[in-house]
C-alpha cells in the first residue's frame, strides 16, 4: 500500500526543485517558452512517477537496509557466539567431561575405599567389637563375683555377729555361773562357819543336857533361861527362808 502523504511530499519537493531549476534556466536564456513547457511537463511526469515509486524504493531500501542490518547482526551474533559462547560451551563440555571423569574416578576411589574398609578396617572393627563384648562380659562376670563375694561377706558378717552374740550370751551365762559359783563358794564358806557354830552349839547343848540330866549341874545356862536359843533359832531359820 502507498503512503499518499509521502507521495505528495516527495512530489511537491521534486516539483519545487524542478520549477526552480527551470525558472533559473529560463531566466538565463538557456531554454525558451515552448521548450520550458515541454521540459516542465516531461520533468513533472517523471517527478510524479518518481513520487509514486519513492515509497516502494524507500521500502525496498529499508528492506535492504534491514536485511543488511539483519545479516550484519547475524554475523555479529555469530561472531559473538564464536568468540564468546563457543569457548564457554567448549569449556563447559570440557568441564562436563572432566566432571564425568572425576565422578568415575570418585566412584572408583569410593569403591576402592569401600573394598579397603571391607578388607582391612571392618575385621579390625569386628575384633574391637568382639574384645569390647568380651570385656563387657568379663565386667558382668566380675560384678557377679563381687556381688557373690559381698553376699558371702555379708553372710560371714552375719554369722560372725551371731557368733559374737552367742559369745556375749555365753559370757553373760559364764558371768552368771561364775557369780553363782562365787555365791556358792561364799555360801559354802559360810556353811562351814555355820557348821562349826552348829557343831559347837550342839556340842555345848548336848554336854549341858548330859551334865544336867546326870545331876552334875544344877543351874540352867543363861542361853536357856534368857531364851537366847529361840533367838538363835529364828536367826538360822531366817537365813534359810523358814518362818520362825
Amino acid at each position: 500500500m502507498y503512503d499518499m502523504r509521502q507521495v505528495i511530499v516527495n512530489f511537491q519537493l521534486l516539483a519545487g526543485q524542478i520549477k526552480q531549476e527551470l525558472d533559473q534556466q529560463f531566466d538565463d536564456g538557456r531554454i525558451k517558452g515552448t521548450e520550458y513547457a515541454d521540459v516542465f511537463n516531461k520533468l513533472m511526469g517523471q517527478a510524479l512517477n518518481h513520487a509514486f515509486d519513492s515509497p516502494l524504493r524507500d521500502q525496498q531500501v529499508l528492506e535492504m537496509q534491514y536485511r543488511a542490518e539483519l545479516v550484519k547482526a547475524q554475523k555479529d551474533d555469530q561472531k559473538y557466539v564464536t568468540d564468546n559462547l563457543r569457548p564457554l560451551e567448549k569449556q563447559k563440555l570440557t568441564c562436563e567431561i572432566e566432571l564425568c571423569h572425576a565422578q568415575v574416578d570418585l566412584t572408583n576411589a569410593q569403591a576402592a575405599d569401600q573394598e579397603y574398609i571391607t578388607t582391612n578396617v571392618r575385621p579390625i572393627e569386628l575384633n574391637i567389637k568382639q574384645e569390647e563384648l568380651d570385656i563387657a562380659r568379663e565386667k558382668v562376670e566380675l560384678a557377679r563375683i563381687e556381688t557373690q563375694i559381698a553376699q558371702e561377706s555379708l553372710e560371714i558378717k552375719r554369722i560372725e555377729l551371731d557368733i559374737a552374740r552367742e559369745k556375749l550370751e555365753l559370757a553373760k551365762q559364764d558371768a552368771i555361773l561364775k557369780e553363782a559359783q562365787v555365791r556358792l563358794t561364799n555360801r559354802q564358806i559360810q556353811g562351814f562357819d555355820d557348821n562349826k557354830a552348829q557343831k559347837l552349839f550342839d556340842s555345848q547343848i548336848n554336854s549341858w543336857a548330859m551334865m544336867f540330866s546326870s545331876g552334875l549341874l544344877d543351874q540352867v545356862p543363861s542361853i536357856i533361861s534368857g531364851d537366847k536359843v529361840s533367838q538363835l533359832y529364828c536367826k538360822l531359820a531366817g537365813e534359810i527362808g523358814v518362818p520362825c
